[in-house]
């Protein structure tokens, strides 16, 4: 028999979690650093950063928003130097996007900058807390991926 106060309860701690582990690590500046105003510039550019070559339909298909919308993100990305946009000799009308050499020092740096916040964090938790935490993360992502994309209830 399912709990339901206790399963939507559960439900309400991961989206309040989600939204806090973004703001608090994953979007973690370096002082001083290029900003990215918003967090769909900073998902685009690690996406860019681990599939290079693909063009604006390719990423706004895999980040689920318009051309239009994704168009502007690559926009701010190209001006701030974190991109580099190239046409293909073969199919000219095909535009292909990569990260430049500033993005991957960027990527780089706030890499390393969110690891020592996330290390930070973790140190107030301790060894035995953590080992928990890390434990329950992992099998939560293992049921997740198990589940099917609809859920029929």
């Amino acid at each position: 028999m399912i709990d339901t106060e206790k399963t939507v309860s559960i439900m309400t701690d991961v989206f309040v979690l989600f939204p806090l582990l973004r703001e608090k690590l994953t979007l973690a500046m370096v002082p001083g650093d290029i900003v990215l105003n918003r967090r769909l510039q900073f998902v685009a550019l690690n996406y860019i950063a681990a599939n290079e070559g693909l063009s604006l339909g390719d990423l706004s298909d895999k980040l689920h928003i318009t051309k239009q919308h994704m168009l502007t993100v690559i926009n701010v990305l190209d001006k701030k130097g974190l991109i580099v946009r190239s046409v293909l000799e073969s199919d000219r009308r095909y535009v292909s996007i990569r990260i430049s050499e500033k993005g991957s020092e960027y990527l780089e740096r706030t890499k390393q900058y969110t690891a020592r916040q996330m290390a930070g964090l973790c140190l107030k938790l301790g060894d035995d807390y953590q080992d928990k935490v890390q434990q329950t993360l992992r099998e939560l992502i293992t049921l997740l991926e198990k589940l099917p994309n609809k859920i029929e209830l």
